[in-house]
């Protein structure tokens, strides 16, 4: 983790005709500790700066605008909606107004939130931007810088007795949103739907839904989906008639011998995988054989494909250790890895009885994604079989062969951990 650091300085900048625009100018400086967000080259002058010089308004309106998705909303394969709805309540570039903003993103991860940002070029304007990468902090944290922003524009509002009656009022509702609302806001966010601008309809169906899933699913169901598919994910969970009150709380075999929030989700995962293999006591090149876990049986029952690809299947667990993965999924390698995944959840402890597995880009399913490939196909076992830079499909299929495992998920860890370069 690190320190995220939003600064500007206000500057007369320009005469437009929205005076809103006109008198929040100022040189933007964001930061990841000691790295620079913004690093721009004028290609005019050829200078490189760490600041642009832009109106903070659109910035403050687009913040207020997309809040509660910012926060809560994860990314997610296959859940719904279009990529360019997602980038326009996480990209900065969706408040540029005319003027160069960088292409950074700022997106949920659970108790975390990302930021990343890339390069970009515009051929209309004089500079680029040339820095790029990603760091990831509490999400309170996030919320406290994103908030400093928001309050110095309405102060220098006020102070050049300027009103924007939109952005006090939603910036009013949010910072006095009761428990009861917070709830209902964080649930539009994990959607990506604005709590202030949708209909009484889509209103009740949220608050319906959300009360008529498990606890423990809520925020996971709601992450996986999107406003569109959410009631049909609903409908599915309900119909497989999971019984709650008949399963335990997973306390967790192992405790985790790696700092909790220290590392990307994916590196957690894969240092989870190496502790879960020692502790049972399997070398490099040993084979799982999830049917024989010490104190735990896993037992597979059908499901009925889920509305959306996003979601692959829920897992419990019985009083008698038992584990029920309810899974449309029919192919042994796939049941395997959805398997790996539940176990890091039993081995190293859950948030509650019920567990989604999903596409979900939060950090738990990343770290349950990773721990999976870590601990079925090791890195290192890969590596032992690669003798070449190059792959070739062939090899690819004899390495997932072997490790029982997807094609897919022998891409993942031959790109992932640079053993070597793939056909694909």
């Amino acid at each position: 983790m690190t320190d995220l650091s939003i600064t500007f300085d206000w500057t007369d900048f320009g005469s437009h005709d929205n005076p809103l625009i006109d008198g929040t100018f100022a040189n933007l400086r964001i930061r990841c500790g000691q790295t620079a967000v913004i690093q721009v080259l004028d290609r005019k002058a050829q200078t490189i700066r760490d600041f642009i010089t832009v109106p903070l308004y659109p910035i403050a309106e687009w913040i207020a605008a997309n809040w509660w998705a910012l926060l809560y909303e994860c990314d997610s394969l296959g859940k719904g909606g279009t990529q360019e709805s997602f980038a326009s309540r996480h990209s900065l570039r969706t408040a540029q107004e005319g003027f160069a903003m960088p292409e950074l993103k700022i997106c949920s991860e659970g108790e975390d939130t990302l930021f990343t940002w890339n390069p970009v070029r515009s051929a209309h304007q004089n500079v680029e931007f040339i820095g790029r990468g990603s760091f990831r902090l509490p999400t309170a944290d996030a919320a406290q810088q994103l908030e400093s922003l928001v309050d110095a524009v309405l102060g220098r509002l006020s102070a050049k007795k300027l009103e924007s009656p939109w952005l006090a009022n939603e910036w009013s509702a949010i910072q006095n949103s009761d428990p009861d609302e917070s709830e209902f806001c964080r649930a539009s966010g994990f959607l990506g739907l604005d709590p202030y601008s949708m209909s009484q309809q889509v209103g009740n169906g949220i608050h319906e839904i959300w009360d008529t899933l498990p606890p423990g699913l809520r925020q996971d169901i709601f992450c996986a989906s999107s406003g569109d598919t959410l009631r049909a994910v609903g409908t599915w969970v309900n119909s497989i008639g999971i019984h709650a009150d008949a399963m335990r709380r997973w306390s967790g075999v192992f405790e985790p011998d790696v700092p909790a929030n220290a590392r990307a989700p994916w590196e957690i995962g894969y240092q989870l995988a190496d502790d879960a293999r020692r502790r049972f006591g399997l070398g490099v090149g040993d084979l799982v054989d999830l049917e024989n876990i010490p104190d735990m049986k896993m037992r597979f029952i059908r499901a009925d494909s889920p509305p959306i690809p996003s979601i692959e299947g829920l897992m419990c667990v019985r009083e008698n250790n038992e584990a029920l993965y309810y899974t449309a999924r029919q192919r042994p390698e796939s049941r395997r890895f959805l398997a790996a995944r539940g176990l890091m959840g039993w081995l190293y402890g859950q948030p509650d009885v019920i567990s989604l597995l999903s596409t979900t880009l939060d950090r738990r399913q990343q770290q349950q994604r990773a721990f999976a490939a870590e601990f079925l196909a090791p890195a290192d076992a890969i590596r032992e079989r690669i003798t070449t830079r190059q792959t070739t499909e062939e090899q690819i299929i004899e390495l997932a062969a072997h490790f029982q495992v997807s094609d897919f998920v022998i891409l993942h860890q031959l790109k992932n951990h640079r053993i070597a370069e793939t056909p694909v």
